[in-house]
């Protein structure tokens, strides 16, 4: 009799497009090609990614309710999802109401939290309930030893990130050593928090002033593209950047083949796949030095060259040694080709992760379900925040959803467009539909996203705003990073004349009706 295939759910809060999602797409690939029938599932939010799983040749699911009832309530549907006996395995990418539903579902499959990111935050998540999981994968060694000290009660492994080999019809694709212009690259989420991308205008404009001919190629999308795309405009370097926005991995594989160098000033990361696909093209990463992280995977000078995080004349330093000695440039990219190709693959990374799922499933525990119902840790956990200087604002938000507390109880307007497209945003729309008002469409910077919806409402960009605001009342800006501010302060100065009311939504949770 044929062995039925494993049922494999990777889950995600949402594929926004980064480094997690591509690492979730290959592994889905990878075990859909060892017998095993893959589901991709998010938990908040489909977002602009998630057609690409249909592409990839994966099943889809995104498990809606976040907006239409509580957190709390989220946390019992999602578990409903997942824990009901729908899956063998589920490894788990930073999904907070999949984690908070450990234990609370019918069934008891083999569960594996990733931890993708050196910010406490996030190995902290993997910890809840972690003696209901088999283990814990930490993506380099420095994610590993934050896990442990999260108090994370099972076994935790280190399972290096891989990315898969370029197309055969990408690869023959060659890059011109010799050309007079450097060209630049900087791909990823476009966030400043992380990734340090506000350090890109500074970097070309000191070399440019040095007289370096280059090109940037910015490929990406996210929360500060439209900052970003100010500050090189504000010091005139528009013409040396092109956006190319999210694209498909076969198109960012053929941009890197063409580009000599990747920029990578991040302050903080897991174990990074951009540096990795950039070296299978033979593209050199200048990186923030992060001790166990990227020194992991460049040997600086040797494989790429390693910059002290945020040091713009150590980045520029290293951008006009290898503008100026061609010969340099091809040994470095050669060798980080050479070293990619021994230590970061797809197949390397999958049949560890395979190995680890056969040994859970061969020994997989019996997991005592008792008083994870009614835990009353999960609210705390699951409005938590990576960011601690709203982490309090967050928690007040969702513990006063318990008590039927909604922030814009007080709040005269009934059409408003709520600005941003994350779990905040999600939240504005709950609170809402409590209290009576309107939402007339979500706005978000992201192009990919504009004409699709979220839980039924259209999201379309700022040009929506320019064309309706005289049919609203007030825009909600959603954004859980301290740019809410940044976004309010170009937003009143855009509207000013327009009677428009704009608030944040921190200051709608502190806000009296004398505010308003």
């Amino acid at each position: 009799m044929e062995e039925k295939r494993k049922r494999l759910g990777i889950v995600t809060y949402g594929m926004l497009g980064g480094g997690i999602e591509v690492f979730i797409l290959n592994l889905g690939v990878y075990f859909q090609k060892r017998e095993f029938d893959v589901t991709i599932i998010t938990t908040e939010i489909p977002g602009a990614w998630f057609h690409w799983i249909e592409k990839y040749g994966l099943k889809e699911l995104h498990i809606e309710g976040l907006g239409y009832h509580s957190p709390a309530q989220h946390v019992r549907k999602v578990a409903s999802a997942l824990y009901d006996g729908q899956f063998d395995v589920l490894i788990l990418n930073h999904a907070r109401f999949a984690q908070a539903g450990l234990g609370m579902g019918k069934t008891s499959p083999v569960v594996i939290p990733v931890v993708n990111s050196t910010n406490e935050f996030f190995a902290q998540m993997s910890a809840y309930k972690s003696d209901l999981c088999e283990s814990v994968v930490a993506v380099s060694p420095a994610v590993a030893q934050i896990a442990y000290r999260s108090g994370i009660k099972c076994p935790v492994e280190v399972i290096l990130n891989g990315v898969a080999w370029p197309e055969m019809d990408v690869q023959v694709i060659s890059r011109n050593y010799e050309q007079r212009e450097l060209k630049l690259l900087y791909a990823g989420r476009v966030r400043d928090e992380q990734k340090g991308v506000f350090l890109l205008p500074e970097i070309i404009k000191r070399l440019v002033a040095n007289d370096v001919k280059l090109t940037l190629d910015i490929v990406g999308d996210g929360p500060d593209l439209i900052e970003l795309q100010k500050r090189f405009k504000e010091y005139n370097l528009e013409d040396h950047i092109k956006y190319w926005g999210n694209v498909e991995v076969a198109v960012l594989h053929k941009i890197m083949r063409a580009d000599h160098v990747l920029l990578f000033p991040s302050y903080y990361e897991g174990l990074p796949l951009m540096p990795m696909e950039a070296s299978l093209c033979g593209c050199v990463s200048v990186a923030s030095f992060l001790e166990g992280i990227t020194d992991d995977m460049i040997t600086d000078g040797q494989n790429g060259f390693l910059v002290k995080c945020g040091d713009i004349g150590e980045f520029c330093r290293c951008i006009e040694l290898l503008y100026n000695d061609r010969g340099l440039l091809r040994k470095v990219s050669d060798e980080a080709l050479n070293y990619a190709t021994n230590n970061f693959t797809l197949d390397i990374m999958g049949q560890q992760y395979y190995d680890l799922i056969t040994r859970a499933i061969n020994n997989q525990r019996v997991v005592d379900k008792s008083n994870n119902i009614n835990d009353e840790r999960i609210i705390p956990f699951i409005s938590g925040s990576p960011i601690e200087s709203v982490e309090f604002y967050n928690r007040q938000w969702v513990q006063g959803f318990e008590q039927d507390c909604f922030i814009t109880k007080k709040f005269n307007c009934k059409k408003v467009a709520i600005y941003g497209t994350l779990r905040n945003g999600l939240y504005f729309l709950f609170d809402l539909r409590n209290t009576g008002a309107e939402v007339m469409t979500f706005i978000d910077s992201n192009k990919e996203l504009h004409g699709k919806s979220l839980n039924g409402i259209s999201i379309n960009g700022l040009r929506w705003l320019d064309d309706n605001y005289d049919t609203i009342d007030a825009v909600l800006i959603s954004i859980e990073s301290q740019e809410d501010e940044k976004v309010k302060e170009e937003l009143i100065k855009k509207y000013a004349r327009t009677g428009l009311a704009i608030y944040t939504w921190k200051e709608l949770l502190n806000a009296s009706q004398a505010d308003l």
